[in-house]
């Protein structure tokens, strides 16, 4: 008998079918989102709209799979996987897209990595010999 305790399984957060929400969502983990949203915006990492999701707001995440309806701009910093019977009007913006037949996409893309920023350059520092005594 070991006194080690079993792995703990990441949470897996589900919004049902028959719930009806306004406003804005914020998750850690994974989310299977059934339900329908108004307004505001879903934040997490892994998410899944179901099909019978229906979003009508902004999407972040790191990653995306839907099956359902989105209406709002959609930012994945991974990948967005749609799916058959999805459907997204509004802008796109991921590192890897997946479109599967009978997906229908309304709206402006940008897809590949995000672009590094450039770094900030020192600022230069003028000392004289004065400013720089040593004890």
């Amino acid at each position: 008998m070991s006194d080690t305790p079993p792995p703990i399984a990441p949470k897996l957060n589900t919004i049902c079918s028959d719930v009806e929400m306004k406003g804005s969502l914020l998750f850690t983990g994974e989310m299977v989102f059934d339900g329908t949203l108004t307004g505001g915006s879903i934040d997490g990492k892994k998410l899944l709209i179901g099909e019978h999701g229906k979003v009508q707001a902004n999407v972040s995440a790191s990653f995306l799979t839907v099956r359902g309806h989105i209406t709002g701009n959609v930012d994945v910093s991974e990948r967005t996987v749609l799916e058959q019977s999805s459907s997204l009007h509004g802008d796109l913006t991921t590192a890897r897209l997946v479109m599967h037949e009978g997906a229908t996409f309304f709206g402006g893309s940008k897809i590949g990595p995000k672009e590094k920023s450039e770094k900030t350059k020192p600022t230069p520092v003028i000392a004289t010999a004065r400013d720089l005594q040593l004890k």
